[in-house]
């Protein structure tokens, strides 16, 4: 963990002036196209610039063990349909079928911070979309979905993203919160997405759990205490 430290310190400073002179070029763009489709794409590039910029903090504080910052009430309804939108492109292209079985006429508010609960939900579907690309690789290319739902045990939500994809297998299952440990091939992951994803959580005093089998698809429940 200490040498991961150095090589994040490292990365934080040489990823983080190019990413600097792209944002302030991407604000420079924003300004140019008042009310256009071009400014709504300009801003999501904004978004993913501060998406990496946070990943790279999240790197160095899962090296140093740092906390995140101090916790407050949050909205899931509001992360999951933000990072839902962010991903239309995706599911679209995948042809994935969204099952949302969330009653967003009930307030889902945890203790937590907005943008950290975004990345969580980001990692998760991200791994499930993935899942499922490979599933159809293998023949299973019929019938993919994700479904989200919502359950109350009373001190704390539990929210289930459940997919259709290549699931895991037994060996596997117990490395998945390892650092730097993916089923993916190589370049096509880090191995950080669910270990930092269980660090943020945990330091909400929440948890992470998975259910997966091998070829027939994952559920990840996410448990996070209510803020009242």
């Amino acid at each position: 963990m200490a040498s991961i430290g150095l090589i994040a310190s490292s990365l934080a400073h040489e990823i983080g002036t190019p990413l600097g002179v792209i944002r302030g070029r991407a604000e420079y763009l924003a300004m140019q196209v008042e009310g256009s489709a071009v400014k709504n794409n300009v801003e999501i590039i904004l978004s993913q610039i501060d998406r990496v910029s946070g990943l790279i903090r999240s790197l160095l504080n899962l090296a140093k063990g740092d906390k995140t910052e101090e916790s407050e009430a949050i909205s899931v309804n509001t992360g999951l349909l933000t990072v839902l939108e962010l991903l239309g492109h995706e599911f679209r292209k995948n042809d994935i079928e969204i099952l949302n079985l969330f009653d967003y006429e009930k307030p889902t508010t945890v203790y937590g911070q907005a943008e950290k609960l975004q990345q969580v939900l980001l990692n998760i579907i991200m791994n499930s979309i993935h899942a499922i690309v490979k599933a159809r690789e293998s023949g299973r290319t019929q019938g993919h979905f994700i479904r989200f739902s919502r359950q109350d045990f009373g001190t704390q939500y539990a929210i289930s993203i459940e997919d259709s994809g290549s699931g895991i297998s037994k060996e596997n299952i117990d490395n998945l919160f390892r650092p730097f440990f993916t089923t993916k091939p190589t370049g096509k992951g880090t191995g950080l997405g669910l270990a930092t994803s269980q660090w943020i959580v945990e330091s909400w005093s929440g948890s992470i759990e998975i259910e997966s089998k091998e070829g027939v698809g994952t559920t990840v429940h996410i448990y996070i205490p209510k803020s009242s």
